[in-house]
């Protein structure tokens, strides 16, 4: 990796991190099993409840197509 690929995925992910912590961030899942879905859900973290029903989405998606992790 380069010198400014680096630096551009640590600013990612520190964005990334900041935005998690403040709770300002969409969900995103992608599933390794029969298929590869990608689940994500824009209000996930708008509150707990709304958090339970994506990890329900995604745990019920991954029993779905036989995810491996």
């Amino acid at each position: 990796m380069n010198d400014k690929t680096a630096a551009l995925l640590d600013d990612v992910v520190s964005r990334l991190e900041k935005s998690i912590v403040a709770r300002d961030c969409p969900a995103i899942v992608v599933l390794n099993g029969d298929r590869r879905p990608a689940l994500s859900d824009y209000d996930d973290l708008r509150d707990d409840a709304t958090a339970a029903a994506f990890e329900t989405r995604a745990a019920a998606k991954a029993h779905e197509i036989g995810a491996m992790r």
